[in-house]
């Protein structure tokens, strides 16, 4: 989604995607990553882009997932990388056809 721009100072960005898009076949959601980056897809911290939230939703459960300024960790930690969460080998979220996905996200610079 995006590019979003920005000139820094704290500037805010607020965003809906409903529905959100998904691949016909896919079943399970095994992993998430909700991260601002840059156009050429490198991940962003904070300074200089604070994710105040970004939160999916599956068929109205609003939070199943979500992402805020602290879930990145220290760089000692994994950094940026810490935005991404895996379900565990042969765990997932089971997705029926119907089900519909939402995101909303707060974004500040």
């Amino acid at each position: 989604f995006g590019p979003l721009g920005g000139t820094g100072g704290y500037d805010w960005h607020n965003g809906n995607v409903e529905p959100m898009p998904r691949h016909p076949e896919a079943k399970f959601i095994t992993a998430k990553m909700f991260a601002p980056v840059t156009e050429n897809g490198t991940i962003l911290s904070y300074p200089p882009v604070h994710a105040h939230h970004v939160h999916m939703g599956v068929d109205g459960v609003q939070h199943w997932q979500d992402s805020h300024g602290d879930s990145v960790c220290t760089e000692e930690l994994g950094g940026v990388a810490c935005y991404l969460r895996e379900e565990p080998e042969g765990y997932g979220l089971p997705l029926l056809d119907e089900d519909t996905l939402r995101l909303d996200f707060i974004l500040n610079d």
